[in-house]
């Protein structure tokens, strides 16, 4: 099927593996992609304040606040449920759900923890996940459809995540350096 390659295109589905540690969900490609999108919107202009990342997993979150650190504390990347009464003019929604048994969990089934996540944003909803795994729950692919419908969806080319270098990736420090931003004076080595 083809898809749409709009400005305003909503979801971004990805050929990746989630990957567990310790019982804990991570996506550390979608992870990427998100923090891109993140860097994308601070260098056109919008401050990190008016923008959130959110994931109904905390080892997702994690990942992320690493990647993410010299935005933080304005940027908020919180779980779902923490970000309930807190809307952003723009979210970035990480699911972190892709596997080969497409089996989304308990988190992405719940379609009232979903509803909190949609309706975060003021003015843009950035939401980045496995299209083959996500499509088969039922809320998510009722979502899925619908997106695909009206055009909303960009398909990222293989290895998109590698476009960019992230000093993550090398070990050491925020993927935030050398990408236009200077670190916010708290957001410190000492982890925020």
């Amino acid at each position: 099927s083809s898809s749409s390659t709009s400005a305003s295109s909503p979801f971004v589905p990805l050929a990746t593996r989630a990957h567990s540690r310790s019982g804990a969900l991570q996506n550390r490609t979608e992870a990427l992609i998100v923090s891109h999108c993140v860097h994308g919107l601070v260098l056109a202009g919008l401050e990190p304040l008016r923008v959130g990342v959110l994931s109904p997993y905390r080892s997702q979150l994690e990942v992320l606040g690493r990647m993410l650190q010299c935005y933080r504390p304005q940027l908020a990347v919180q779980t779902i449920d923490k970000a309930q009464g807190s809307d952003k003019d723009c979210i970035i929604l990480s699911l972190v759900r892709s596997n080969t048994d497409e089996q989304v969990g308990r988190l992405l089934n719940d379609w009232h923890r979903l509803n909190v996540a949609f309706t975060r944003a003021k003015c843009k909803l950035l939401v980045v996940g496995s299209r083959s795994t996500l499509q088969k729950a039922d809320f998510l692919g009722r979502f899925l459809a619908l997106v695909e419908q009206d055009g909303w969806v960009y398909k990222l080319p293989p290895g998109a995540h590698t476009v960019h270098k992230h000093r993550f990736d090398e070990g050491g420090g925020s993927s935030c350096e050398g990408q236009g931003h200077r670190p916010h004076p708290s957001a410190s080595a000492s982890g925020s």
